[in-house]
């Protein structure tokens, strides 16, 4: 299993057991990776031809040769290139674990295709069972897997938006919607109990505080990336974006979190709130009664990673 590190510091459980993770079944995978200490991956994946592409080499040389462009940009290019790089380590070791891949060898070489992408930008792996979602921010990257018919994260670095008191609330209201509510801790080796939309809470005032809005918005985009396209024209399909805009009070908040709440529940959608420590607030967005594990941590040095990758 892929051992979490800094739990106590960031709040993060261990990962699935080895016997959860040599299920012959797919199962859903939630990685978090931080530029800070998962850096040396990027030296690793060059020294192990873990690297697919021109873009992906590009990427992992200007980290590795410090050949970044600005510290800003320098930070950005590292957590991109980790976040893929993680990626692709998450998909072999899960094509290992659901036997996809009959060998460590095949499930590098089919790791390592390149990534496409559908019309609306959703990330497609080539004969994969599966579905694949990463997202990052500047010094950290979460990487999402499973085997439902949804599948879409974000990750966000703790700070303040700014969209205005009236719209702030109509986000929070339409975000309450999307969220599915635990009826008790999610765990590792089953499926989050949820109520369905008629029990879920109305909006209340306290969504509209300004720390309701950084959650708010993540499940927004993980909900919007789960459905294969970007926030605004996710918005714009459910005629939300002008709601958003023209909106305004208790009742308008209303309905778009009951639209919202009506919505999850007839694509069979959940979106869950992630613990990912308090610098960064996270969502993935799954089928309903996937399996939602606790957020895991690559291994932390290149023997544990080498052992992980190992076929069983």
């Amino acid at each position: 299993m892929w051992p979490s590190r800094s739990a106590a510091a960031c709040g993060i459980a261990s990962g699935m057991t080895s016997a959860i993770a040599r299920e012959r079944k797919p199962v859903t995978k939630v990685v978090l990776v931080r530029s800070d200490e998962d850096a040396w991956l990027l030296g690793w994946a060059q020294t192990h031809g873990w690297t697919s592409s021109q873009n992906d080499h590009e990427a992992h040389q200007r980290e590795v040769g410090g050949s970044g462009s600005g510290g800003g940009s320098r930070a950005v290019d590292l957590t991109k290139a980790l976040t893929r790089l993680a990626a692709r380590l998450v998909l072999a070791r899960d094509l290992i674990a659901t036997g996809q891949a009959q060998s460590t060898a095949e499930a590098k070489a089919r790791a390592l295709l390149p990534f496409a992408r559908t019309g609306r930008g959703k990330p497609v792996v080539a004969q994969y069972e599966g579905t694949l979602s990463w997202a990052h921010t500047a010094d950290a990257g979460l990487i999402a897997l499973s085997a439902g018919t949804w599948c879409g994260c974000d990750i966000e670095r703790e700070r303040d938006l700014s969209f205005g008191a009236h719209r702030a609330a109509l986000l929070c209201a339409l975000a309450e919607g999307l969220r599915a509510q635990a009826s008790g801790p999610a765990q590792a080796s089953g499926p989050a109990q949820t109520t369905g939309p008629a029990q879920r809470p109305p909006p209340s005032a306290a969504a509209e505080e300004p720390q309701a809005l950084l959650p708010a918005w993540v499940r927004i985009e993980a909900a919007a990336k789960a459905d294969g396209c970007g926030v605004g024209a996710w918005l714009s399909a459910r005629g939300w974006r002008e709601a958003l805009s023209l909106g305004d009070g208790h009742e308008a908040r209303a309905a778009l979190h009951a639209q919202a709440a009506a919505w999850v529940s007839a694509a069979g959608m959940r979106v869950h709130d992630l613990d990912v420590g308090p610098q960064h607030r996270a969502a993935v967005a799954l089928a309903e009664g996937a399996l939602l594990p606790r957020v895991e941590r690559l291994p932390g040095d290149a023997d544990a990673l080498a052992a992980d990758l190992a076929a069983r």
